[in-house]
């Protein structure tokens, strides 16, 4: 099932500023620290479906060497973790960043979350993947 979040008949414009820095992060660092929200963007909140969309894409970019950190406020962070390693999508950081600004704010390079531009940022990281930018 698709994200009802991400409209896979219209690409977004990305910005020229925003490709700029993520390539520039790469070439620098060979690899974007990407935060992934779970409910409403891995699987539906209230429902089974997972969204494979997404799944794919967060495969596509840890098999290139991004850092994937995700994240959710699920009450059942165990539950979670088994659903995730039934679809074999792996992680680095669970509720966790390898980064955080002042001790408090979680870093990310690119959010892929339901309630936070995920229709952008998902084909922001899509042609990223593709080296169409």
């Amino acid at each position: 099932m698709q994200n009802p979040y991400i409209d896979h008949e219209v690409i977004p414009h990305i910005p020229k500023l925003r490709k700029e820095k993520l390539l520039s992060l790469i070439k620098k660092h060979k690899q974007l620290i990407i935060g992934v929200d779970y409910d409403n963007t891995i699987r539906g909140f209230n429902s089974q479906e997972h969204y494979n969309d997404v799944i794919d894409l967060v495969k596509r970019a840890k098999a290139q060497g991004h850092i994937i950190c995700m994240w959710t406020a699920n009450l059942q962070p165990e539950e979670v973790k088994k659903d995730l390693a039934s679809l074999e999508l792996t992680f680095d950081f669970f509720n966790e960043s390898p980064i955080f600004n002042d001790g408090r704010k979680p870093h990310f390079n690119l959010l892929l979350d339901d309630i936070a531009g995920l229709h952008e940022s998902y084909h922001t990281l899509d042609q990223i993947l593709k080296r169409q930018l």
